[in-house]
């Protein structure tokens, strides 16, 4: 019964920010025929094929409202737990209409990633001469475990910057990964621990960790923390991307 309470605090979370958001997207609707896009409104329709743009922010309103429908569905009195309908982006994405679905997926992400994903950040300038890893899409990194991670995120299409400047009531901190939760735009933080066998690295860590939950940031939440043993364990990673990142 917790866990439901849990569920429909968040629904109501979820649809005050879908709430918002749409406050920011254009009205009408896109018509796809074959190759040519256009956007419907006001019983008018302007041919919009080559402003990418627009055709995102008018697949972002569409998958804004049919999650805006599941989620009141699921909240219905009358509506049992076994009956609830599947909030997850990709359900969400299947059932619109199939031309939709033909569209690249990034262009279902939050309206904010687009401008967030193109900014300069200020990087660690601490010792750029371990940056000896490479991840797929071109990022320098310090191990190997961490190209592990950069390069799940690059392939599921999700945007991040690594060690971007963080202040922190005037403390410069640098996480390992900074991401932008394609489908929510929350900023969530990523760091992973590597070398626990050094007792100066786990107050460093310790460290770290209180002054990021000091500052709002609440492991499960908006903060993931990964270890060795993560990397290791077969799948461990992909189900935290899924879980954190990748859902509503």
């Amino acid at each position: 019964m917790e866990n439901r309470h849990l569920q429909i605090h968040k629904y109501h979370q979820t649809l005050k920010n879908i709430a918002q958001e749409l406050e920011t997207l254009p009205k009408g609707r896109l018509k796809i025929r074959q190759k040519y896009l256009s956007h419907v409104i006001d019983g008018k329709e302007v041919g919009i094929t080559q402003n990418k743009v627009l055709i995102r922010q008018l697949l972002r309103q569409r998958f804004l409202h049919e999650l805006q429908e599941r989620i009141n569905y699921n909240l219905h009195p009358k509506t049992l737990v076994v009956n609830l309908k599947n909030t997850h982006p990709k359900a969400v994405i299947s059932a619109l209409p199939k031309s939709y679905q033909t569209l690249p997926i990034h262009y279902f992400y939050h309206s904010t990633i687009p401008e967030w994903q193109s900014r300069k950040v200020k990087k660690n300038p601490y010792k750029p001469d371990q940056l000896t890893y490479t991840s797929k899409g071109g990022t320098p990194l310090r191990s190997k475990s961490k190209k592990i991670i950069a390069d799940l995120l690059e392939e599921n299409l999700v945007p991040y910057h690594y060690e971007p400047a963080m202040n922190l009531d005037g403390k410069i901190v640098y996480p390992d990964f900074v991401i932008k939760a394609p489908f929510t735009g929350k900023a969530i933080l990523w760091e992973h621990f590597g070398a626990l066998h050094e007792e100066h690295y786990i107050e460093k860590m310790n460290e770290k960790m209180q002054r990021y939950m000091d500052h709002g940031y609440t492991p499960g939440e908006n903060l993931i923390v990964t270890f060795e043993f993560d990397v290791m364990a077969g799948n461990r990673l992909n189900q935290i991307l899924e879980s954190y990142i990748l859902n509503v």
